[in-house]
């Protein structure tokens, strides 16, 4: 009997215990005490199933434990990346193309320069003696003599920079054109506003008088950079 199981090996130990010479007619209590016993075994080897059972499969074995829940495959996670925007030397010509055409400014120095109004240069260029008070004055413009209430146009193009009441010329509107600051003064009345983008030849009031200057008239000063100089250099 080597090759049977110890449990087995065991339980026919006392099973032959039990019937030893002598034992065949045992007394009731040993009857019990076997039973207890054979009862206590079979009790044992039920646990020590049940423990096995209950520590899961061992090694590499390939079964679960009945009620095991298994995991649930998952549906697999889609990434959708954008496109990525290519940009192309198309790209680059047409931001500089845009770029120079912004920022080119208008070219008044080529303009053909205009009299704002036909008329007479009553009061001239630099020193002069003045008609009114009577002594010697530096004149920074021309004194254009003509009608009363005659359109005033632009000699160049360009931006409406300042309009203002000068207490020596009455009236003004300035005008950057370019390299050339052009100042129109003793008007009777303005029809442009600050800031405005004119042309050449566009109306920039009427022509009036001023107090110091009472006859009819528009003065004219032209600076070149910060430098006054003589109208008609420009107007020739």
């Amino acid at each position: 009997m080597p090759n049977l199981p110890r449990k087995a090996r065991v339980l026919f130990a006392y099973l032959k215990l039990l019937f030893l010479p002598g034992w065949l007619m045992p007394k009731p209590i040993y009857t019990a005490c076997g039973l207890l016993l054979i009862a206590g075994i079979l009790m044992m080897s039920v646990i020590y199933s049940l423990k096995d059972a209950a520590t899961g499969p061992r090694g590499g074995d390939n079964f679960a434990l009945v009620g095991q829940s298994h995991p649930q495959p998952q549906e697999p996670v889609v990434i959708i990346q954008p496109e990525p925007i290519r940009i192309t030397s198309a790209h680059f010509t047409a931001a500089a193309t845009t770029q120079q055409v912004s920022s080119r400014a208008p070219d008044y120095e080529k303009e053909s320069p205009r009299w704002p109004v036909r008329g007479q240069i009553s009061y001239d260029f630099g020193w002069q003696k003045h008609p009114l008070y009577n002594d010697w004055r530096y004149h920074n413009g021309i004194d254009i003599e003509t009608a009363e209430s005659i359109p005033v146009q632009a000699v160049l193009g360009g931006a409406v920079e300042e309009i203002y009441n000068d207490k020596n010329y009455g009236q003004t509107v300035v005008v950057k054109s370019g390299r050339y600051t052009i100042i129109y003064s003793s008007l009777d009345s303005v029809v442009v506003n600050k800031n405005d983008k004119i042309e050449n030849g566009a109306q920039i009031g009427r022509t009036g008088s001023y107090i110091t200057e009472p006859s009819i008239h528009v003065h004219l000063t032209v600076k070149d950079g910060a430098k006054f100089i003589d109208p008609r250099s420009l107007l020739k």
